[in-house]
């Protein structure tokens, strides 16, 4: 019934099926609806009794899913090699999402960067004045700042310590 669900499933990205006792046969149902599916991202397998065999049916489906990036399989019945061989599948995949999100958090940085800073009456007039700092100013300055008050604060300690002696 999981399985036939999955098959069609558009909306689960993560399924979590831990300590659910599926074994060999389980993990084909799961497998053969993983090479239709097109929507789920993570599958938590852990603590489950699944085999050798049941995993090898896994590994068989992941080489034609796109969508699967991360499979959990820790206290099964699978021996190193075959998680390797699974991980081998999926990282990959794993890489082409973070790729992914890397672009689109610096597409939404350059595009915060080109747009023009909000401004009000009380800073419309020093906006004018002086061109607004970028992200990478502001954050340089305040690291200056941070700095600064650190190394202030050694001193004040070092010479607490020197005056104690």
């Amino acid at each position: 019934l999981l399985a036939d669900a999955l098959r069609v499933n558009t909306a689960l990205k993560k399924l979590n099926l831990n300590y659910n006792k599926i074994t060999e046969e389980g993990a084909g149902l799961l497998a053969d609806a993983l090479r239709v599916n097109t929507a789920l991202k993570k599958l938590n397998l852990n603590y489950n009794k699944i085999t050798e065999e049941g995993a090898g049916l896994l590994a068989d489906a992941l080489r034609g899913n796109t969508a699967l990036k991360v499979l959990w399989l820790e206290n099964t019945n699978i021996s190193k090699a075959r998680r390797r061989e699974i991980d081998d599948l999926l990282l990959p995949k794993a890489r082409e999402q973070r790729a992914a999100a890397a672009a689109a958090a610096e597409e939404r940085r350059r595009k915060a960067e080109a747009a023009p800073p909000p401004t009000t009456s009380a800073t419309a007039s020093a906006s004018s004045a002086a061109p607004a700092a970028t992200a990478s100013e502001r954050t340089h300055s305040l690291v200056g700042l941070v700095s600064t008050a650190l190394s202030e604060a050694v001193r004040v300690r070092e010479g607490g310590a020197a005056a104690a002696r």
